[in-house]
């Protein structure tokens, strides 16, 4: 796959758990989170992605990434779990950001993102722009 066809965040995340398997993504994901790979040509036991993954996952990763980079997003296992959290609405959004080493506003951008913001209502007495 050309490096044109990747993707980032979710989108990213759900390309790997495709090629991977959904518990080697979220291990990639949790292993090397914020960083960019650049798969050698020939893995060697001494790579750090060998030392990180273990020889197995490594294989496969340089496998599907055919000599393209690909950047394994950071957040993705704490902005799960912190909607998990929310969801629950056991703890508080201070709770959370200290449960999860994020800020409070962090919680709060993801709570935001987590669901659409419903448009306003339209208000008739607005000309339309476009009319």
């Amino acid at each position: 796959m050309s490096n044109s066809g990747r993707h980032s965040g979710d989108d990213a995340m759900a390309e790997m758990a495709a090629a991977l398997g959904p518990e080697a993504a979220r291990t990639v994901a949790r292993l090397l989170g914020g960083t960019t790979v650049r798969p050698p040509r020939q893995i060697t036991p001494d790579h750090y992605l060998v030392q990180k993954l273990g020889a197995e996952l490594a294989g496969e990763l340089v496998r599907w990434l055919n000599g393209d980079r690909f950047y394994v997003p950071m957040q993705w296992e704490r902005r799960r779990r912190c909607l998990d959290l929310l969801e629950a609405k056991q703890m508080t959004i201070t709770q959370i950001a200290l449960e999860l080493g994020l800020t409070e506003r962090a919680v709060y951008k993801i709570k935001a993102g987590a669901a659409p913001k419903p448009l306003p209502p339209r208000d008739d007495r607005q000309m339309d722009l476009f009319a």
